[in-house]
């Protein structure tokens, strides 16, 4: 009997023991953070709303709406819609450091043409200037910008008579344009904003909204997304090839062309893009000369490429509202970078890498 009793003794001592162990170590891990045991919940993932501006509103009454950079000059007319050539003969080109928004289009013979819109800058010099097509027309419409061309194809040069819409033609306000020496007709025309601002008729700027509804990103402030877009590359033919590569330190896109920088003709600088979009639209040969149709009303696909980034989207443009809108996948409007954007409307079945 004593010796059950001792052994009781003995086994209650040990399962204290044991446990009074089990305490201090507790304890002492506790205490100097040995983590294999107890391990520490997984980070949250932080997610940032970036912090974006619309000009116009607040302390950003001074900023240009298509922009998003300060304007010192707001002027009570409209934005002018320059077409200028990008052939190899017409470049380099002038005033396309200048422009607020260029846009690039696929015209007949597997070229491409250029719209530079203006609303705050005024250079001295632009071109070469050239004809205008119907669907620069609707583009320019949604700035209510004022197109300068050069004569046009004959159903623009029509909807221009039909719609009365007001335009600035070389062929019939020669005093406003002048041919350079240095370069061959058709490929010598050239106009100053000096001279538009002569002719153009007075419109209200308040009409004038930003490029994108998603408005700009404000200082320091970018996109969210974590798909690298440090360059893009556009084969509109096998003589039109075109390309962006992406400058961190600048916070630009560099413009190439045929594999080499695109110049500006005054400044010889390379011309960069805050912003590049790329909308992917329908497209149909028209006629045995080439002329084209471009699905630039309804809907489709576009690619966002901004701060190192590319945002994939959607645009849609309806008939009522006669303005182009981005949105991301959940649906909200993208935000560009404040700086000039290039926008270019690429026919479905050309490759975009």
């Amino acid at each position: 009997m004593k010796r059950k009793s001792k052994r009781f003794l003995l086994q209650c001592l040990i399962v204290c023991l044991v446990r009074f162990g089990i305490g201090v170590g507790g304890y002492w891990l506790s205490q100097y953070g040995i983590s294999v045991i107890k391990s520490s919940p997984p980070p949250s993932v932080e997610t940032t709303t970036p912090e974006v501006f619309r000009p116009g509103e607040g302390e950003y009454q001074n900023y240009c709406p298509l922009c998003g950079t300060v304007a010192a000059n707001l002027f009570d007319h409209g934005p002018i819609a320059v077409l200028i050539d990008n052939t190899s003969k017409g470049s380099p080109q002038s005033g396309l450091l200048e422009a607020d928004i260029i846009y690039e289009a696929p015209i007949e013979g597997g070229l491409t043409r250029l719209m530079a819109i203006y609303y705050h800058a005024q250079p001295g010099k632009i071109g070469p200037i050239r004809s205008i097509r119907p669907y620069f027309l609707d583009i320019a419409q949604e700035y209510t910008a004022v197109p300068v061309h050069c004569g046009g194809s004959p159903a623009a040069l029509q909807l221009i008579k039909q719609q009365k819409i007001t335009s600035i033609d070389a062929l019939k306000k020669s005093a406003t344009f002048w041919r350079s020496t240095q370069k061959k007709a058709p490929y010598n025309m050239y106009s100053s904003y000096e001279y538009f601002g002569k002719v153009l008729t007075k419109a209200s700027s308040t009409a004038i909204g930003p490029l994108s509804g998603g408005g700009f990103y404000g200082p320091g402030s970018g996109p969210t997304g974590d798909t690298p877009g440090p360059s893009l590359a556009i084969d509109f033919s096998a003589n039109q090839k075109v390309s962006y590569v992406y400058d961190p330190e600048k916070l630009v896109y560099t413009r190439h062309v045929a594999g080499k920088p695109h110049l500006d003709a005054e400044s010889s600088q390379p011309l960069v893009a805050s912003n590049v979009i790329v909308q992917i639209v329908s497209s149909k040969v028209l006629d045995r000369v080439g002329r084209l149709e471009l699905g630039i009303t309804g809907s489709g696909l576009a690619h966002i490429y901004t701060q190192g980034y590319r945002l994939e989207a959607t645009w849609s443009r309806s008939v009522q509202e006669q303005k182009t809108v981005y949105r991301d996948t959940q649906g909200n409007e993208i935000p560009l970078t404040p700086g000039q954007t290039w926008i270019e409307i690429v026919p479905s079945g050309v490759r975009v890498e």
